[in-house]
């Protein structure tokens, strides 16, 4: 699970505190999770591609949005998934 969920989709290298819900979204959405988190980061102005793969534009984009809102970021993905 972990090797296949986790690490293989890098949500390892998200911040800590949004890291379990991209998990559990991706085990159920496989990269529709890390889309769902991508929108969010382009909707908050932070520039990366809408490709379901977690590379180094999202991780940066992730790190920002994160020094800027720390739990803002991890509210709006909660929300986000639920739609």
């Amino acid at each position: 699970f972990l090797h296949d969920y986790y690490y293989r989709p890098k949500i390892d290298q998200l911040p800590e505190d949004i890291c379990a819900s991209v998990f559990d979204m991706y085990v159920d959405a496989g990269n529709n999770a890390v889309k769902i988190l991508q929108r969010l980061l382009a909707e908050f102005g932070f520039e990366t591609a809408v490709d379901g793969a977690i590379g180094l534009a999202t991780a940066a984009a992730n790190a920002a949005a994160f020094r800027a809102a720390p739990n803002h970021l991890t509210d709006a993905y909660g929300i986000a998934r639920c739609k």
